[in-house]
């Protein structure tokens, strides 16, 4: 993310940042990450068509990445979005994330498909209890859609929710995750009585 001080990225100086100080986009760092991520994923045969998305910029412009390597949609679900709380922002942000139009306007591809974000925004002031509580809702609720549709799909968020998913998980259950680095995924696969299965790639 351009915002990291180690990626002593341009964008810290913009007029972009000024007017979205929180919601920074992926520097090109992260995009040859997010392709290399895509490649790794391709190795293990999925077929995806649908990449869902939080709002944030950083994670659309990796789901972009991500759905041209696979040939796939984009969807943004608010409530894959940050927790919006002081565990994570030390004050009320005037502004956090951006509008439908200027989210719109910075797309790269004619991937991302829909007019509006789905899900319930989250109030301020969020606590990190019931962000985690929304991500776990969340992440089931996909899940147990993959599995009836037969058919992978991406999620892509943020770290607290895959710490979440981690601790769903039956074979990540025992490990504690402390953080999260960039680029990080975790896969859900849900395997049916025939034989066939869906796996839900988390990403950060």
């Amino acid at each position: 993310r351009a915002d990291d001080m180690q990626a002593f990225d341009d964008w810290g100086c913009s007029q972009d940042a000024r007017d979205f100080p929180f919601d920074p986009p992926i520097t090109s760092n992260g995009v040859q990450q997010a392709k290399q991520l895509a490649d790794d994923l391709k190795k293990q045969f999925l077929s995806v068509g649908l990449v869902i998305s939080s709002p944030y910029l950083r994670c659309l412009q990796t789901a972009e990445i991500l759905a041209e390597e696979f040939d796939a949609v984009v969807l943004l679900d608010q409530e894959l979005g940050e927790v919006l709380g002081p565990d994570v922002f030390e004050s009320r942000p005037p502004t956090l994330v951006r509008s439908w139009k200027s989210t719109s306007s910075l797309c790269q591809t004619d991937r991302v498909k829909a007019g509006r974000a789905m899900g319930k925004k989250p109030q301020w002031p969020e606590t990190l209890k019931n962000a985690r509580v929304r991500y776990a809702k969340r992440f089931l609720d996909y899940l147990r859609r993959a599995r009836r549709a037969k058919k992978s799909c991406i999620l892509v968020t943020h770290g607290h929710m895959l710490q979440v998913c981690a601790n769903i998980l039956p074979e990540t259950q025992h490990l504690k995750v402390g953080s999260v680095d960039y680029a990080a995924a975790i896969l859900a696969t849900c395997r049916q009585s025939d034989g066939s299965f869906a796996t839900l790639p988390v990403l950060l």
